[in-house]
């Protein structure tokens, strides 16, 4: 039916990365591309004002603001889980082609807007994150409680191995 998946992205998510924003983008569209078994030649930016912050050019064929598409077809989007000028659907029964951009983040996460579900977002991140840090106490807990025991073997391995060995660094 002709239709690609191409990379959403923000913008700032490269510019404010150490090295090189460019090669992290080119990185994210070959990813996108084993995701979905074919190479990823299109992007839009999160934000279309800053869209052009970032030199994308050389490696997209298109861009969703690009007039091609948005002078010619109707450009709908979810974004903030509301619908702009057009409903897809609408446009469907028409018969017309259109350019869509979805957030599937909008139409599964628990709550019934967008501040709830991103609520949803950082309630289930905190859970993640207690949880680690859950593991992490009690893996020191152990450590602490088995110290002479993994003292011992750090000491006996120290002495079975050479000392040109743990010079080197082959321990």
């Amino acid at each position: 039916m002709g239709h690609e998946v191409g990379l959403h992205y923000a913008t700032s998510d490269y510019l404010g990365r150490e090295g090189d924003g460019l090669a992290c983008f080119k990185q994210d569209m070959e990813i996108v591309g084993r995701i979905t078994g074919q190479p990823a030649l299109s992007a839009s930016a999160h934000d279309a004002v800053n869209a052009g912050l970032l030199n994308i050019g050389p490696l997209v064929k298109f861009h969703a603001y690009d007039p091609q598409f948005t002078q010619t077809i109707p450009y709908v989007s979810d974004s903030n889980q509301a619908w702009r000028q057009w409903h897809p659907l609408d446009l469907i029964q028409e018969h017309r082609s259109f350019q869509v951009l979805l957030h599937p983040l909008w139409w599964v996460l628990e709550g019934r807007d967008w501040e709830q579900k991103l609520q949803t977002i950082e309630s289930q991140a905190n859970a993640r994150y207690s949880a680690f840090i859950e593991s992490e106490i009690e893996r020191q807990r152990r450590s602490i409680q088995n110290r002479a025991q993994l003292d011992g073997a750090f000491q006996h391995r120290q002495e079975d191995t050479h000392p040109s060995q743990r010079r080197s660094g082959h321990i």
